[in-house]
C-alpha cells in the first residue's frame, strides 16, 4: 500500500526483502522466500518461512533500502527427533562387555537442526557380522525437555558372546546418523574361570620332582567366552588383563608364590612363572618343584585382586633314585 493506505496492483514483490531471526540465530534462522499472491490474494505479496531453528522469531521486511514499518514476531517450539539430523552412537563413558547392557547414546535434533523435544518410536537392532540378528529392541516415543540433550537407550540390550557387532538404530523405520556403526563386545575380565579343562597343551607332563614343566591355560569369562584377540580387535583390549599365582602343596599347606615374565632359574628351588596373556588369549604357568604331591593352583586376576573361579590341580610325581637319597 502506498502513504494514504491505497493498494499499488502494479508494484512487483521482486522489490520486497524479508528475514527472520532470532538471537540465537541472527543470519540463519530460517529460510525467507517472498512471492507474488494469485487467485483471492492477487495484489498481495506471500512472505514463506521456513524456520531452521527454534526460538523467538522476528520477521522483518524491507522495500529497496527502507525498512516497512513493524516487527512480526512468532514462536517456534523445538520438533520431534529426525533420523537425518539426530546423531545416535555408542556411548563414550562404556566399554562394551560381555553380559553388560550395551549403551547407546543418541543426540536428538529436529528437522531444522535444533534439539529435538522428543523422540519418536523406533527400533534398535544387533547382527553380527555376517548379518544374523542378534537381537532386536523397540522403543516408543520419549519426551525430552532442555538444549544440548543426550538421550541413553539401554532397554534391554545385552549381548553374551564376545565379538563385534553392527549396531543400527531407526526412527519410524529410517535409520539415523550415524548407524549402523561397529560395536566390539569383550569377554567380561572380572568374571573368570580357570580350572583343569582350561589346559590346553603341557611340557614335560606329569611334573617330575626337580624337572621343569609347564601348562598353557585359556581362562574363560562366565559366558565362556575366551580373551582372544579377533582381527579386528586392538591389541590394547586385554593389554591391562594381568594373572598372578600361587602353588599350594595340598598335604603340607606349604605355598609357593610365582614371579611373572622371568624364565625359571635352574638354580632356584620350588619356583614357578606366570607368563603375560598371549594373542590367542592363554597364558603360560610354568613350574619345577622339590615335593612330590599335589598342588592346588590359586589364580588371582589384577581386574578384581581376587582369586578366579575354579580348581585347578598339578601333580608333581617322585623323582629318579639317587645314591644320595
Amino acid at each position: 500500500r502506498d502513504e494514504h493506505g491505497n493498494t499499488i496492483p502494479t508494484l512487483s514483490c521482486n522489490s520486497f526483502r524479508a528475514s527472520s531471526a532470532t538471537s540465537d540465530a541472527p543470519i540463519t534462522a530460517a529460510s525467507v522466500r517472498v512471492s507474488q499472491g494469485s487467485g483471492p490474494e492477487a495484489g498481495s505479496c506471500i512472505v514463506s518461512v521456513t524456520p531452521r531453528a527454534q526460538g523467538q522469531h522476528m520477521l522483518s521486511v524491507t522495500y529497496g533500502s527502507e525498512a516497512l514499518p513493524g516487527v512480526t514476531t512468532f514462536n517456534v517450539a523445538a520438533g520431534q527427533a529426525s533420523p537425518l539430523t539426530s546423531r545416535v552412537s555408542m556411548s563414550s563413558s562404556q566399554r562394551p562387555v560381555a553380559g553388560g547392557r550395551l549403551l547407546i547414546e543418541i543426540i536428538p535434533r529436529d528437522r531444522t537442526g535444533s534439539f529435538a523435544s522428543s523422540i519418536p518410536n523406533g527400533t534398535v537392532s544387533i547382527t553380527d557380522v555376517i548379518g544374523r540378528y542378534v537381537l532386536s529392541r523397540s522403543f516408543t516415543e520419549s519426551q525430552f525437555q532442555g538444549a544440548d540433550v543426550k538421550a541413553l537407550v539401554d532397554d534391554l540390550l545385552v549381548v553374551y558372546t564376545a565379538g563385534d557387532y553392527e549396531v543400527e538404530m531407526q526412527f519410524e523405520g529410517r535409520s539415523v546418523a550415524g548407524s549402523p556403526f561397529l560395536v566390539t563386545v569383550l569377554a567380561d575380565a572380572e568374571s573368570i574361570v580357570i580350572n583343569d579343562t582350561s589346559i590346553v597343551s603341557t611340557e614335560n607332563w606329569p611334573a617330575v620332582v626337580g624337572y621343569s614343566s609347564a601348562v598353557t591355560l585359556r581362562p574363560l569369562d562366565t559366558y565362556g567366552n575366551t580373551f582372544a584377540l579377533s582381527a579386528r580387535m586392538s591389541a590394547a583390549a586385554y593389554s591391562d588383563l594381568r594373572f598372578a599365582a600361587t602353588l599350594v602343596h595340598i598335604n603340607t599347606s606349604s605355598a609357593v608364590e610365582c614371579s611373572t615374565g622371568e624364565p625359571l632359574s635352574m638354580h632356584a628351588i620350588n619356583q614357578c612363572v606366570v607368563s603375560d596373556l598371549a594373542r590367542d588369549g592363554t597364558f603360560a604357568l610354568s613350574y619345577m618343584m622339590l615335593v612330590a604331591g599335589d598342588y592346588s593352583v590359586q589364580i588371582r586376576s589384577n581386574t578384581t585382586g581376587m582369586d578366579v573361579d575354579g580348581v585347578l590341580v598339578l601333580p608333581v610325581q617322585p623323582g629318579h633314585v639317587s645314591a644320595a637319597g
